[in-house]
């Protein structure tokens, strides 16, 4: 702090004290309480100044003239708990308390304390008190409820944020827990609403991510110009993962009623491809080009849908049509450009997925040889030519492909020269500076890593943006609020693991998130690392380093974690269970794991594809998948593995491959995931499963407050074999003495 400062406060205090006394010239001294609340009031001043040592020296003057001056006293227990100092906190609220029982504000505190600790009960009973005596307090009646919805208790949330919201509208927050509540409860259009009113007032940064929650949970949206606008917005920005996005964005696409036309004439007329007239009838392709969703959705993810994917690929041979007759000179319309190059993109996201007849093949090969050959010689090549050669096959398998990027393109083709080529050749220099930390023996890993290797999985664009950075025991007190675990209370680094980053995608739920994380990240691909170091680096995250590895062989590693991240992964080793035993001899005492398995019952329609691969007798490669997914959309409804349509990996080559054609596929039930967690000495913490299933679950098994009972949980399953979609992903706390 500087002199001057000092100095003034000095004086400031003198000036007080000599009031105190009294003087002839100024009239009656002021009693003991009157200094002590001018004292406490210049504390409060340095206390919203930020300026917290010479607020608590002035509160503690305060309390040394006058030892029932509750504003001080509460004051330094506003300090003490937001430096970490519960207890001291928690003790001086109850002090307060003691002197003055109808003091709300620090009912409320002491509620937010308890809240934080997870004593829920008491945490109730503060606020309870604190609207009593000052009814309206909404960030008392706020904390209230985001307990009530810990509990299950949906309608009476909703109810009473309504309550809320009819004397504040604006109510930024509440609009935001209302949405959260309705989603709860299983009502998904009203969370959107709710949410929706939210982003009208502010659009607030808490608010982003759960209006990509209410999407995807709804699945449509009312096309609106502020849905419309805000869906743009949240998957361009990127409020979420824009995968989320796409069923919202697909469907607000085809409130365009000439789109929605174009799109069913292409479905009506498949396996037949429409003609350019016939596909873009009547305005043309100019006017469905200037869609700003559809761009958006072909540029940030894969689209999902069977409809559009056979629009698009009737979109793909007309581009395929006006680059083969298109001269150097001809002009084309912007749009036009951008769509197009928007459709090469996706071709490149979804990794060809679109199906291809032989003379449509012949042609682009005709199409890509013009273009090596004008390369070569540096004569001038028309702009459809790398986008349509782009559409059909990556540009950086292209001979000459990087003298593109000498010439000068317009702006939607140099950002597909950047994702074709920059990129990919970024990658390829990056692989070489990944260590290699296990030798790769076993058999099944070798099988394994040569597919990720072929088509790393997955391939993602952008990142969903993550909160403030949290401790570890923070995070899991927020996630599993009523499980009871310990604290590992690390101050400095926390060591953590990612066994099987893939492309890195998961990472982002780790390496930015956990304070003071300390990040390895391993796997069999060194492709997939290549891919995921370069997205962290862009990304500025700089506490990740990366190694290939096989889980079985990490044993010899020599290091230990506080955190173990393994999503979908054991399931594609020889040996899970072996796996499993190595990942836990890495983990430290009192350390976490997430683990993510198979779930035997949620993947029956998974099997039965698998065996009818088998039974066909259907390779792995890119054309064998293309074929095999046609295969699938031909048969009759009723058919079991045409249900796996339904799922967002059909629709790209290599989530397809690992979603029906892995090497190796191993499943489970929790009856067997309860004995391994019981033989090894781990404690269930919860697992990460959607907000209206917790719901569900909570109004069948109340008596499970913390959701952790197995037996139960299988029961709950049984009875609804999708709740966890594909897979169980659940956190474990390892025992001190384990």
């Amino acid at each position: 702090m500087r002199e001057k400062d000092k100095a003034m406060n000095r004086k400031q205090r003198r000036a007080a004290q000599s009031q105190g006394r009294g003087d002839a010239m100024s009239g009656p001294p002021l009693s003991n309480s009157a200094v002590a609340a001018q004292l406490s009031a210049e504390g409060m001043r340095h206390h919203h100044a930020g300026r917290l040592a010479e607020a608590c020296d002035l509160y503690r003057q305060s309390l040394a003239i006058e030892p029932r001056q509750t504003a001080s006293m509460e004051n330094l227990a506003v300090i003490a708990y937001a430096a970490g100092r519960t207890e001291e906190a928690r003790s001086a609220f109850e002090r307060v308390l003691a002197i003055d029982p109808k003091l709300a504000s620090a009912h409320h505190n002491l509620g937010r304390l308890h809240q934080v600790q997870g004593r829920f009960d008491q945490a109730i009973d503060c606020y309870l008190r604190a609207i009593e005596l000052k009814p309206d307090q909404f960030d008392t009646h706020n904390n209230l409820c985001i307990i009530l919805m810990l509990q299950g208790q949906f309608t009476a949330v909703v109810s009473h944020y309504e309550q809320i919201l009819a004397l504040k509208p604006d109510y930024v927050i509440g609009h935001i827990n209302l949405a959260r509540a309705h989603l709860g409860a299983g009502n998904a259009l009203r969370a959107l609403d709710a949410i929706r009113r939210a982003m009208r007032i502010s659009a607030p940064r808490e608010g982003r991510a759960l209006f990509v929650q209410c999407l995807k949970a709804a699945g449509t949206a009312s096309a609106t110009d502020d849905i419309r606008d805000l869906v743009f917005r949240a998957m361009s920005e990127p409020w979420g993962r824009p995968s989320d996005l796409a069923g919202a964005c697909l469907s607000l696409i085809r409130t365009n009623d000439e789109m929605a036309r174009s799109i069913d004439r292409a479905a009506a007329a498949w396996p037949a491809r429409l003609t350019a007239e016939q596909l873009f009838a009547p305005s043309g392709l100019r006017a469905l080009a200037r869609e700003p969703l559809l761009r958006c959705l072909l540029e940030n993810t894969r689209n999902h849908d069977i409809a559009t994917e056979r629009w698009l690929t009737s979109a793909r041979l007309a581009l395929l049509d006006a680059a083969s007759k298109i001269g150097a000179n001809d002009e084309i319309d912007a749009d036009e450009i951008a769509f197009y190059c928007a459709l090469a993109r996706q071709c490149f996201i979804n990794e060809y997925v679109f199906a291809e007849t032989e003379p449509e093949s012949a042609r682009v090969n005709a199409l890509r040889t013009s273009l090596a050959v004008a390369l070569r010689s540096n004569a001038p090549v028309p702009t459809l030519w790398p986008v349509a050669v782009a559409a059909y096959g990556p540009l950086h398998a292209l001979g000459d492909g990087e003298s593109l990027l000498d010439r000068a393109w317009p702006k939607p083709v140099d950002a597909l020269l950047t994702q074709q080529l920059r990129e990919p050749a970024e990658e390829r220099k990056l692989r070489g500076s990944i260590p290699t930390l296990t030798p790769i023996e076993d058999s099944v890993s070798v099988l394994v890593q040569n597919q990720y290797e072929e088509n790393p999985y997955p391939r993602w664009v952008k990142a969903a943006p993550c909160g403030g950075p949290m401790t570890i025991d923070a995070i899991l007190r927020q996630q599993f609020p009523f499980a009871t675990f310990r604290e590992l209370g690390r101050t400095g680094a926390v060591d953590v693991l990612v066994a099987g980053c893939g492309t890195g995608q998961q990472l982002l739920d780790v390496a930015p998130r956990i304070v003071d994380a300390r990040v390895l990240a391993i796997d069999l691909s060194r492709t997939s690392l290549a891919y995921a170091k370069r997205q962290t680096d862009a990304l500025g995250l700089a506490n990740i380093d990366y190694g290939q590895a096989d889980i079985l062989q990490l044993g010899g590693l020599g290091r230990s974690f506080d955190v173990i991240d393994c999503g979908g992964v054991l399931h594609h080793l020889g040996d899970p269970i072996a796996g499993w035993h190595v990942l836990l001899s890495l983990l430290r005492p009192d350390g976490v794991m997430r683990i993510a398995l198979y779930s035997e019952l949620a993947r029956q329609h998974f099997v039965a594809a698998r065996a009818r691969i088998a039974e066909c007798g259907y390779g792995h490669s890119a054309d064998e998948i293309r074929r095999f997914r046609q295969l699938v959309l031909e048969l009759p409804d009723g058919d079991q593995v045409k249900t796996i349509a339904r799922n967002l990996d059909f629709f790209s080559v290599s989530s397809c491959r690992d979603l029906v054609f892995h090497v190796q596929e191993h499943r489970f039930t929790l009856p067997q995931i309860h004995a391994f967690l019981a033989a090894n000495e781990l404690e269930f913490l919860g697992f990460e499963i959607d907000l209206q299933i917790l719901s569900q679950y909570t109004g069948r098994f109340p008596e499970d407050r913390a959701r952790t009972d197995l037996a139960r949980w299988h029961a709950f399953e049984q009875a609804n074999p999708s709740s966890f979609g594909t897979m169980y992903q659940f956190w474990v706390q390892k025992r001190a003495s384990a």
